[in-house]
């Protein structure tokens, strides 16, 4: 079965820039937010941001003959501040990209300074729930990598427990919750949909696995 998942080679390449795809480096920026207060969230955190980052740059290399250096280097700085000190709750998406927005711009390098229209952008393309059309190529891959992480096999601690508790939920509700959304799933680049639609109904079936384990063993009404 095919699957994505993060590694830190990868991460190396990207902070050292091995394949020349941008000018200098991203080590200012990932030292940032190694440290930033969302590293230990359920789901904003850390890892969350890592995978955006990856799938951000997997699809750069896929795209690069289209992208300049600027708008590579645009994409992933925001990458790594699209949900920088993300408080961990739901309900004020808004609020949290702006934030966002602020620590980038506080933050930004001042070689970089020239990008900072141009990440803002990008950083607004991930507010879910999603509330612009994205255009540009850049705001499309950024978009995509964001939803990645559903399909990741960790997706069960991420999602299933992590978001659910970013939510206010309980683990089997947001697992009832994937069925509509992994139905309803839409990708924005050609990148994502070879590389991410056949990874969606496995994921389903994995799913409907549970919520038949559920059904079949009393789970949803024991008490602990």
């Amino acid at each position: 079965m095919k699957t994505i998942e993060i590694n830190e080679v990868l991460i190396r390449n990207i902070i050292d820039n091995k394949d020349g795809l941008y000018k200098g480096s991203l080590a200012e920026y990932f030292v940032i937010c190694f440290l930033s207060d969302n590293a230990f969230n359920p789901y904003h955190n850390f890892r969350h941001t890592m995978t955006v980052v990856c799938e951000t740059y997997k699809a750069i290399l896929h795209y690069q003959n289209k992208l300049n250096k600027n708008e590579v280097k645009a994409l992933l700085i925001a990458a790594f501040f699209h949900d920088f000190n993300h408080s961990g709750k739901n309900g004020n998406e808004g609020k949290e990209i702006e934030n966002a927005i602020i620590a980038m711009e506080n933050n930004l390098l001042e070689a970089d300074k020239g990008l900072s229209k141009q990440i803002k952008t990008l950083i607004k393309a991930t507010q879910y729930p999603y509330h612009k059309m994205v255009n540009s190529l850049s705001e499309k891959i950024i978009r995509d990598a964001d939803l990645s992480q559903a399909l990741f096999d960790v997706w069960i601690q991420q999602v299933i427990f992590g978001l659910a508790k970013e939510h206010g939920q309980r683990p089997l509700e947001m697992l009832k919750k994937q069925i509509p959304f992994l139905s309803q799933i839409t990708f924005h680049t050609t990148w994502a949909e070879e590389h991410y639609r056949p990874l969606v109904n496995t994921k389903l079936e994995i799913v409907n696995y549970y919520l038949k384990l559920f059904k079949k063993n009393g789970g949803e009404h024991v008490v602990a």
